[in-house]
């Protein structure tokens, strides 16, 4: 698909038929940064690349500060194609390779919670795992593991 207003392209985003966004960063209406942040406060998993003239080590900065995939400089010749090629297929990959972990982490038929091994902080957990405690996964963030356990007085 091909968009020339930020605006439209936003009202057309639909993850599940849009593998990868590639962006530029001057537009008549934002600039490419703003798209980014517009296009991450819905879809913060989608993959972003820029592809620009707009060759500066600060606009490269922000855009990876700003959760950008991936900043590709167009070129006068043609080497930055194959170049954004390669960054779209990685890109797209990877994303698929989370989705399809998600799908499973969600779909699987126990309750699962990963914990970070040094702080036993959540860090995510399943629909089942919150039915089975009987919270939803903004209160279980707040819960230490102690909470949790089956002989916790409280």
């Amino acid at each position: 698909l091909t968009e020339t207003d930020p605006e439209t392209a936003l009202d057309r985003i639909q993850p599940e038929a849009i593998d990868c966004l590639v962006s530029d960063y001057r537009m008549a209406e934002m600039d490419g940064l703003e798209f980014l942040r517009a296009v991450r406060a819905e879809f913060p998993e989608l993959p972003f690349i820029f592809y620009t003239g707009k060759g500066s080590e600060d606009v490269a900065s922000e855009a990876i500060s700003n959760d950008a995939t991936a900043y590709v400089q167009k070129s006068t010749g043609t080497d930055d194609y194959e170049l954004l090629l390669n960054r779209v297929r990685q890109a797209v990959s990877r994303y698929r390779e989370r989705v399809s972990y998600r799908e499973l982490f969600e779909n699987i038929g126990v309750g699962v919670c990963v914990r970070d091994i040094e702080s036993y902080e959540l860090i995510e957990a399943n629909q089942k795992y919150c039915d089975l405690l009987g919270y939803d996964r903004d209160e279980l963030r707040t819960l230490d593991l102690e909470a949790l356990t089956a002989d916790h007085e409280g």
